[in-house]
């Protein structure tokens, strides 16, 4: 079993695992550059910058803005204070660790 090497991020410059050499950004920066934005930029400039500060080393959770047509199934649970709470299923599902080299993309 050969070793992941580790170089560089051209983004962000800490250190990433090296998949495969023409990947030259780590996980994390890739999932900023590649993220829907919701047309908000407060909303737009948070998801980047989390995404981008995100130590994936540590922590298994991510954060991603889905709009609202990429979910079925919703159903009003419950309102209070200022807010309604739905519940719904994610129709894609959230990105994995996992590159598909064939799509150039990381898989969901």
């Amino acid at each position: 079993m050969s070793k992941l090497k580790v170089k560089k991020c051209d983004n962000c410059k800490k250190k990433r695992n090296v998949v495969n050499e023409i990947h030259r950004i780590c996980h994390q920066c890739y999932k900023a550059k590649t993220v829907t934005l919701s047309g908000n930029k407060v909303i737009d400039d948070f998801i980047k910058s989390t995404l981008s500060n995100y130590d994936y080393n540590y922590r298994k959770a991510n954060l991603e803005f889905v709009p609202y047509n990429r979910f079925k199934d919703i159903e009003f649970v419950a309102e209070g204070g200022f807010s309604k709470i739905y519940k719904a299923t994610w129709i894609d599902g959230p990105l994995s660790n996992k590159w598909n080299e064939e799509k150039q993309e990381f898989a969901r």
